[in-house]
C-alpha cells in the first residue's frame, strides 16, 4: 500500500467534523485518521468544540487536533447564523494556516460549513454523508445549501450503493461509495451470560428503542430469566425509562448508559438487536457481528447489504414489533441457529478491513489532490 498520496512528500490531510465524541462518525474519523496518520501522511483535525472535551476514542499523538470551541447553538434565527458565520472564518483561517492538500468533512452541516469556508481556496474538498439524504433531514435551509453547495465538492463519500440514487442526478459522478471499516475485535477474557440481548445507539426517535422495550415486554412473559441492555444516550431516554416502568420491565431491562468498551458489552451479549427506522452505515450492527453475536436487524437499507438473512442475522421489517418479538424467540429457542449465526457474523471483519477501507480512501484522496496539483500548475502556466 502507498505510504502516502502526494508524491514523494507526505500529503498534508485535514479532517472537518463537529466533535470527537462517542458517536459512529467520530469513531470513524478517528481510526481512518489515525491510519492515515501511521501511513506517513500529515493529519489534522478541526471540530468545533471546546478544548475541554477530550476525543471519545484514542488519537495518535502524531495527529495534530484543533478545537475551535464554537459549538454554541444559537437561540433564534438571527444568533445561529452569525454562530455560522463565525465558524465559517474561523474554519476558513485554520485550514489556510494548516496548508491542507486536501480536506474531508464528515456530516451534512459540517460538510456545508467547510464548502463555504474553503471557496476559492483551490483544496479540493471531499464531503462524507453519513446518512440517509432524505430521510437524514438536516433541515430546510440545510437542505437547500447542500444541493447548492455539493457542486463545489471534489468528491461525495457515502456508505452504501443503496442511497447513491436518492441525490440528484448531477451529483452522482462525483458519488464514491466507501464503507466504514469494521475492526476484528480484541478478544476480552468474558464469557456470553446465556441471557444476554443487547441494543446500542443514541437514544433518540430514529433508532426505535421503545420497539425494543415493547417486543421484549413479550419475550420476558414467556423467558423470564432473559434480560435486556440498551447502551447510550440521548433525548429519549426520560421517555424509554417510563416505559420500562410501565410495563413493569424494572428489574430486567437496564439503561447503563454510555460505554467505551463495546466489544467488553457485546462478547457478553447473546443477541443484538438493531430497530433503527433508517441508518447510514450501522457500525454498531458490524461490531456485534466481529464480536459473534447472533444479529436481529431491521430492513434499514445499508442492513440489507450487510445481512444475508438467516445466514449471518436475521432481517425484520421496519418498526414490526411482533416481528422483532418473533426473531428474538427464534434465536432463544434455537441455541444452534444463535451460535452459527454468530459465527458466520465474524467475517464482516473481512469484508470491510480497514486495509481495504483505507485504500478506497487513498485512491479517492490521491485523485483530488492530482487534481488540486494539476489545476495550480495550469493557473501558473496561466500567470506566466
Amino acid at each position: 500500500m502507498r505510504n502516502n498520496s502526494c508524491g514523494e512528500r507526505p500529503c498534508v490531510i485535514v479532517f472537518v467534523i463537529s466533535s470527537l465524541g462517542c458517536g459512529g462518525a467520530e469513531k470513524v474519523v478517528t481510526n481512518i485518521a489515525n491510519h492515515l496518520s501511521v501511513l506517513g501522511n500529515s493529519v489534522s483535525i478541526v471540530t468545533f468544540d471546546s478544548p475541554v472535551n477530550k476525543p471519545f476514542f484514542p488519537l495518535n499523538k502524531e495527529i495534530e487536533l484543533v478545537q475551535c470551541d464554537m459549538l454554541h447553538v444559537g437561540t433564534n434565527f438571527i444568533s445561529g447564523l452569525k454562530n455560522n458565520i463565525k465558524r465559517i472564518l474561523i474554519l476558513r483561517r485554520i485550514i489556510k494556516r494548516l496548508k491542507g492538500d486536501i480536506v474531508i468533512s464528515f456530516m451534512d452541516r459540517t460538510n456545508v460549513i467547510t464548502l463555504i469556508a474553503t471557496r476559492f481556496l483551490k483544496i479540493p474538498v471531499i464531503v462524507s454523508d453519513r446518512t440517509d439524504p432524505i430521510l437524514g433531514n438536516p433541515g430546510r435551509m440545510w437542505r437547500l445549501l447542500r444541493i447548492i453547495m455539493y457542486h463545489f465538492a471534489c468528491k461525495i463519500a457515502v456508505q452504501t450503493e443503496k442511497v447513491v440514487n436518492k441525490y440528484p442526478v448531477t451529483f452522482r459522478k462525483k458519488i464514491v461509495v466507501i464503507p466504514n471499516p469494521v475492526m476484528k475485535p480484541e478478544k476480552k477474557l468474558v464469557q456470553r451470560q446465556g441471557n444476554l440481548i443487547v441494543g446500542i445507539g443514541r437514544l433518540s426517535e430514529e433508532k426505535n428503542f421503545h420497539l425494543l422495550i415493547e417486543a421484549f415486554y413479550g419475550i420476558k412473559k414467556k423467558y423470564p430469566d432473559w434480560h435486556l441492555e440498551i447502551y447510550g444516550d440521548g433525548p429519549l431516554r426520560k421517555q424509554l425509562e417510563n416505559l420500562i416502568l410501565k410495563l413493569n420491565l424494572k428489574d430486567s431491562v437496564k439503561l447503563p448508559g454510555v460505554v467505551k468498551d463495546i466489544d467488553e458489552v457485546l462478547q457478553r451479549a447473546d443477541i443484538f438487536v438493531l430497530c433503527s427506522k433508517f441508518e447510514g452505515f450501522p457500525n454498531v450492527l458490524c461490531e456485534a457481528m466481529a464480536n459473534g453475536c447472533a444479529v436481529v436487524s431491521s430492513r434499514c437499507g445499508p442492513a440489507e447489504e450487510i445481512i444475508i438473512d438467516n445466514e449471518n442475522g436475521l432481517l425484520v421489517n421496519i418498526n414490526d414489533v411482533e416481528e422483532i418479538k418473533k426473531a428474538i424467540e427464534h434465536l432463544i429457542t434455537n441455541e444452534g441457529l444463535r451460535s452459527r449465526i454468530g459465527e458466520k457474523g465474524r467475517e464482516i471483519t473481512e469484508k470491510y478491513s480497514m486495509d481495504r477501507i483505507i485504500g478506497n480512501w487513498l485512491c479517492v484522496i490521491e485523485e483530488c489532490a492530482i487534481s488540486k496539483f494539476k489545476r495550480i500548475g495550469c493557473d501558473e502556466h496561466e500567470k506566466n
